[in-house]
């Protein structure tokens, strides 16, 4: 029995099936809240490597699902919900983003922000494209086995990269080294050549972290990114926007879009320093909000173009991201942190898909008019989310700690004016 996530008739979205989804839905954000807060902490005690293998073995566990579709509705929902669980419970994207993200922004300087973010982007573009693009047209029930081969090789070596490259404990800014695995792998080998031009290029760089983060981060989020392309364009089974008529075109060029232009703010805001990082940060989340939300009711070119629209500006978020998770708050906060973000996304998108299941249909099928009266009333929620955060930044309560100014390490700044000087020099 073939099940079908975006329904089309009201006997649908009033079965069973809908209440099923919805359940399992909430119970996986719910869950990888709760998993991403305790492995924040999990990343400064145990070290990076074992909180996001763990993240990585289980982030796309819910693909196995595929397998099944063919079996009775009861044994499909509950291989569905079992996968969501156990997805969530190893944190997921949430967890792998973060840890990538900070990784390579940990004690950092403000001088070569922009071209990590930038390398970030552009390693969820690849990755994102080239799943599209390997998996498109690929049928879960025709190629099983050879899906499953692709998948457990690509955990397997993504895994033993992480155990070669990572760094065993917390990221310490300048002092920080190269794992000994990796350097004794390039010791080891015809490889040290390599190894020394890597140094010097360091070097030239001017930071260490952005030669680790290449070496490192980049490659985990790259192949995390290619099953999402691959989950992307296959779940859906080009049922979300049946009006596009080439619907791999529309998904390469939505993996292009959206970090391209999350570059280009990077960019902008490198320059723009009259605005504190929460304030654009909260720009950001709001504007997430709504992309969301217009997303969910996308049922012509009017309402992709309005979400679309609005992706690029998911970098301010992420400078606010990048603030709370790398800089503001402390080792021992960041957990508190994640539970509050998170919680703020859940509640946006939550109601939002409740929303959609339940009314979007049912009303549009009455009366057309209504589904864009819903789309109008239902911004509220994440205008309303916007606010509660705002509340949080000029108050002494809730969670405003997480939104204090960046204050850089003097070392820090001592250490940027020697390269500079470095630089001059030679």
């Amino acid at each position: 029995m073939n099940i079908s996530i975006y329904p089309n008739k009201i006997e649908d979205v009033l079965s069973e099936s809908s209440s099923y989804s919805v359940l399992m839905f909430v119970l996986k954000l719910i869950l990888e809240i709760i998993s991403s807060s305790f492995y924040c902490p999990w990343s400064d005690w145990f070290g990076r490597k074992l909180p996001l293998i763990i993240a990585f073995i289980g982030g796309n566990f819910e693909l196995s699902v595929y397998f099944f579709k063919n079996s009775r509705f009861s044994v499909f929902m509950a291989i569905i919900c079992t996968s969501s669980v156990l997805s969530a419970l190893s944190g997921g994207d949430l967890c792998i983003s973060a840890m990538c993200y900070s990784y390579g922004t940990d004690n950092s300087s403000e001088k070569f922000r922009t071209v990590r973010f930038t390398l970030m982007d552009s390693a969820q573009m690849i990755g994102m494209v080239t799943g599209v693009i390997l998996f498109q047209g690929v049928k879960f029930s025709d190629t099983i086995l050879h899906i499953a081969l692709i998948f457990f090789c690509v955990k397997l070596l993504s895994i033993t990269w992480i155990c070669l490259a990572f760094h065993e404990k917390h990221f310490e800014g300048k002092d920080h080294k190269v794992s000994k695995q990796l350097a004794s792998l390039f010791s080891g080998f015809r490889f040290k050549s390599i190894y020394m031009a890597l140094l010097k290029w360091r070097h030239n760089c001017g930071s260490d972290q952005l030669r680790l983060m290449i070496i490192s981060a980049l490659p985990i989020t790259i192949a995390h990114r290619m099953f999402e392309g691959l989950v992307a364009f296959n779940a859906h089974d080009a049922k979300l926007f049946p009006s596009f008529d080439n619907y791999r075109v529309m998904m390469i060029a939505f993996a292009l879009y959206s970090p391209f232009f999350g570059i280009v703010g990077i960019v902008f805001l490198h320059c723009l320093t009259s605005l504190r990082d929460s304030t654009i940060g909260l720009i950001g989340f709001l504007c997430i909000y709504i992309s969301q939300f217009v997303s969910a009711f996308a049922t012509d070119r009017i309402t992709i173009i309005v979400a679309l629209s609005l992706a690029p500006f998911k970098c301010f978020a992420a400078v606010a991201v990048r603030s709370i998770v790398s800089k503001i708050a402390a080792e021992n906060e960041r957990g508190k942190v994640f539970f509050f973000l998170s919680l703020m996304e859940l509640l946006a998108i939550v109601v939002g898909y409740v929303l959609m299941i339940k009314f979007h249909f049912l009303v549009d099928a009455l009366d057309p008019k209504f589904s864009k009266l819903i789309l109008i009333t239902v911004l509220i929620i994440p205008f309303c989310s916007f606010v509660f955060q705002i509340i949080s930044i000029h108050t002494e309560h809730l969670f405003s700690r997480c939104y204090r100014s960046i204050q850089i390490p003097a070392e820090i700044h001592r250490a940027e004016m020697f390269e500079d000087l470095n630089q001059e020099n030679s």
